[in-house]
């Protein structure tokens, strides 16, 4: 009887192994799309939404991330963070962070803009300090698996933590939330205001395509050699 197939056990073994891998590769790409989605979703009707006034007291102040918010207060311009980012435009530079006093009670840290990298030194003036002010509500931030923890007593900050914060600004009522806040004055240009990235990637489609393609890759390769090695079997006989 001829045979035109013939791939050998080993391979066939380790290609159906191989194959398993990638459909699963595949579908848990695939099942990411949708939550992505839906998350993508409410930070996008969050940001479009008209501002509420910042909370005094909330149990989950996560529902407020990405919303627009104002409140009336002042703006300590003596206590001053930098963290270093980079802007909307993808330069590097600081991002300034403030406490600020509400006229409601307690005390919310402010981002109030970005300013360039290239002088590190320079000394910002507030546009104003006091009055309402306009922004949106950021979580807190985490320490990323390759940044250095916030040195609190050398005043160097990596990341936008609350606890950290509210130490170096010696404030025991900071809420577990910061605002970035919008332009203090029309045209303020320095520190450059509002930039908020929000810019989550949603390429679970591509990345689940990637791997079912690997996939029908790997069973077109594995035909064509086991139909190769059948020939070449049938040509030594």
């Amino acid at each position: 009887m001829t045979t035109f197939f013939r791939p050998g056990l080993g391979l066939t073994v380790g290609v159906f192994i191989s194959l398993a891998i990638l459909i699963g590769l595949g579908t848990w790409q695939a099942q990411k799309i949708g939550p992505k989605s839906v998350i993508i979703a409410k930070i996008e009707a969050g940001l479009a939404a008209e501002p509420v006034s910042l909370p005094r007291q909330q149990a989950d102040y996560a529902s407020l991330d990405y919303r627009p918010v104002y409140f009336e207060g002042v703006i300590d311009a003596a206590k001053q963070i930098r963290i270093f980012g980079m802007n909307l435009s993808g330069k590097p530079g600081y991002y300034l962070y403030h406490p600020a006093a509400l006229d409601a009670g307690g005390t919310v840290v402010v981002n109030i803009g970005w300013i360039a990298f290239d002088d590190p030194d320079k000394i910002v003036e507030l546009a104003r300090t006091a009055g309402r002010f306009t922004g949106i509500v950021r979580g807190p931030q985490s320490k990323g698996a390759f940044q250095e923890a916030n040195d609190i007593a050398a005043g160097t900050f990596n990341y936008a933590s609350m606890a950290d914060l509210a130490q170096a600004f010696g404030k025991e009522d900071l809420l577990p939330v910061y605002i970035v806040l919008d332009a203090m004055t029309p045209g303020q240009t320095e520190p450059l205001p509002s930039q908020n990235r929000v810019g989550i990637p949603n390429n679970h489609f591509q990345y689940a395509l990637t791997w079912y393609g690997l996939g029908l890759s790997l069973i077109a390769v594995y035909v064509a050699f086991g139909a190769q090695r059948a020939k070449d079997l049938r040509l030594k006989k």
